[in-house]
């Protein structure tokens, strides 16, 4: 028995283990091989999508995680979202993370040096930040929406996925982009409906 002594950052089965020791990683050499040709092919311009599927515990974070580890010395920036299990009512739950991740926002910052970071985020990837920190601030749970002199939900919807979508497409040209997104079968609707846009806008990307 354990007694509980705070809460942990880590919410994946590998993350924050450090230097604990895992097993010989066997037996998915295959699978490892591909996914690094396809980041490859992305890094030479030619945007990609794969699917790791696979039932629980079969490995899918551990190739993930050893996919990682082999790209350590690249030139690549590796973002992070994850669907929760009790998050597919909660919009945008993978994207925040993968935007927190991006601008570097760590979960005890306090408001205003969320909106900070956000605004310097954007700024780093040549888009203004004036009309889209607010954007990503609703996004993330740190605006209070409903407002009377804003637009209609979808009007927001669209604008946040046009802010989401070229902080991707900046983002990639100044040096290839991998993200990630586990537990998909968890996933949001409006998370959902933003991925498929992006994946129609990746080829040649």
């Amino acid at each position: 028995a354990h007694r509980v002594l705070g809460l942990g950052r880590r919410r994946s089965a590998l993350e924050g283990l450090g230097s604990r020791p895992m097993g010989r990683f066997v037996g998915r050499e295959r699978q490892l091989t591909a996914l690094q040709e396809l980041v490859a092919e992305a890094a030479s311009g030619r945007g990609q999508v794969v699917g790791v599927v696979a039932e629980p515990g079969m490995g899918k974070s551990r190739i993930l995680a050893e996919l990682r580890r082999s790209l350590a010395g690249e030139r690549l920036t590796v973002l992070e979202g994850r669907c929760l299990s009790y998050g597919s009512a909660v919009p945008y739950v993978p994207l925040a993370d993968i935007v927190r991740a991006n601008c570097g926002i760590a979960d005890g910052d306090a408001p205003a040096e969320v909106e900070a970071k956000a605004a310097f985020g954007l700024a780093e990837l040549g888009i203004d930040p004036g009309p889209r920190v607010p954007l990503l601030l609703r996004m993330m749970g740190l605006r209070d929406d409903g407002a009377p002199d804003e637009p209609s939900p979808e009007a927001v919807k669209q604008r946040t996925f046009e802010t989401l979508l070229t902080m991707c497409l900046s983002g990639s040209r100044r040096r290839p982009l991998l993200l990630v997104v586990e537990d998909l079968h968890w996933i949001d609707r409006l998370s959902e409906e933003f991925l498929a846009r992006l994946v129609e806008s990746i080829q040649g990307a």
